[in-house]
């Protein structure tokens, strides 16, 4: 986990450097293509493990307990961070028009369908592995961390290279910081509480419920950390848990954001969004009919997460 923090740091630091020396990245297609290469990668272990396979169903509703779980308590956690600091809802600053509201429905449709090829991806995996396609190594830990490394200095790259990036901090203030800290604590306390009805111990909930959303970085740390410990088979199957639990997470956050926001529960938007409220979601929060102040809010709040899913599975795992 040592050598993970510190290529996310030190990328962090080269993007920054590389912006004030003029050169702005872009890495969304980079970012894709690994995020899809880890997943297919994924799947192949899966489908090359039987016993996984077979407990395919209970996997699934353990993912929707948990997942509905975490989301409750983010949400409630974050009606509680309002109440205490006597924040009032954030309306929204123009009522949009038919035309605006067609557009944001094709949006969202076209995001839906960004995040279903996430389940194909990983079908396929499932498909190569079970048939025995490729290698049965490809499907090994030691190829995943590689490209797990890879996705580290890419995500960090990505963060220090943002051009917003000393704008949105210079925004924040001390009540701005408190709400992913809400966040991850609704989160964490609602997911234990499935371990009273789901076979898994309290601290593998909470280590598959710290994702936030975050579903190609939290499930393949929890595979290279859990492999060692508790052997491939099940780190694969607590892996498959988590990546199921914050892809959930992410479609119920694509759907619900938007509505939220523009009911004035930017709060309840942000925190349910986790890590996606700074950049798939955060076209649901902000834009040109919100408040401007929904901006600095989402996006520390998903820097925040984004930094704290390794370190709080450092701890867990």
């Amino acid at each position: 986990m040592f050598t993970v923090l510190s290529i996310l740091f030190c990328a962090i630091i080269a993007g920054a450097i590389l912006l004030r020396m003029g050169f702005k990245l872009q890495m969304e297609r980079a970012l894709d293509i690994t995020v899809f290469v880890l997943i297919a990668l994924f799947g192949l272990s899966i489908g090359q493990d039987d016993n996984l396979l077979h407990n395919a169903s209970s996997i699934g509703w353990a993912a929707l307990l948990i997942a509905s779980l975490g989301m409750a308590g983010s949400v409630l956690f974050s009606l509680l961070y309002q109440r205490l600091l006597h924040l009032p809802n954030i309306p929204v600053a123009v009522a949009e028009t038919a035309d605006e509201h067609k557009l944001k429905k094709t949006d969202l449709l076209l995001r839906l369908l960004r995040s279903s090829k996430l389940p194909l991806v990983l079908l396929a995996g499932m498909l190569m592995g079970y048939y025995s396609l490729l290698p049965k190594s490809w499907g090994s830990s030691k190829v995943s961390f590689v490209v797990l490394c890879l996705l580290i200095a890419e995500v960090g790259l990505s963060l220090g290279n943002r051009p917003d990036l000393k704008t949105v901090m210079k925004s924040v203030d001390f009540k701005i910081l408190l709400l992913p800290f809400f966040t991850i604590v609704g989160t964490l306390l609602f997911s234990a509480l499935g371990a009273i009805v789901l076979p898994f111990s309290v601290r593998d909930v909470l280590t598959v419920g710290s994702g936030f959303g975050y579903y190609s970085l939290s499930s393949f740390l929890i595979l290279d950390q859990k492999a060692a410990m508790i052997g491939q088979s099940a780190a694969v199957e607590l892996a498959s848990l988590s990546l199921l639990i914050n892809l959930l997470r992410e479609l119920v956050a694509l759907i619900l954001c938007e509505p939220l926001s523009r009911s004035g529960r930017v709060y309840q938007a942000v925190s349910l969004a986790g890590v996606t409220s700074m950049d798939v979601c955060l076209p649901m929060i902000v834009n040109s009919r919100t408040s401007p102040q929904n901006m600095p809010i989402a996006i520390v709040h998903g820097i925040v997460l984004e930094i704290s899913v390794p370190l709080l599975l450092s701890v867990l795992c």
